[in-house]
C-alpha cells in the first residue's frame, strides 16, 4: 500500500498528492527556528507589520489613481 492518498483540491477538479508519512517537524515554519529569542521574535513581528504596511499604502495609493482616473472619464464621458 503507498503512503500517499489522492485527494481532491478545493477550487478545482485536479487531484494533488499528499505524503502521509511525513514527521510533524516537517510542518514547522522555517521562521520559527531562527527567530528563538523573544527579541528575534520581536523584531521579526515588527518586519512583518512594516511589509503589511507598506503594501497596504501600495495598494490603497493605486485605488485612489484608479478612483480619480474613473472620474475623470465619467466627466468627460458626460461633457460629450
Amino acid at each position: 500500500m503507498s503512503c500517499q492518498t489522492r485527494l481532491p483540491k478545493l477550487l478545482g477538479p485536479e487531484l494533488i498528492e499528499i505524503n502521509t508519512s511525513m514527521k510533524s517537524y516537517e510542518f514547522e515554519s522555517k521562521t520559527a527556528a531562527i527567530a528563538n529569542t523573544p527579541e528575534k521574535a520581536r523584531m521579526a513581528s515588527l518586519k512583518r507589520q512594516k511589509d503589511v504596511a507598506a503594501m497596504a499604502l501600495s495598494a490603497e495609493r493605486k485605488r485612489q489613481t484608479i478612483a480619480r482616473a474613473q472620474k475623470q472619464i465619467a466627466r468627460a464621458s458626460l461633457s460629450k
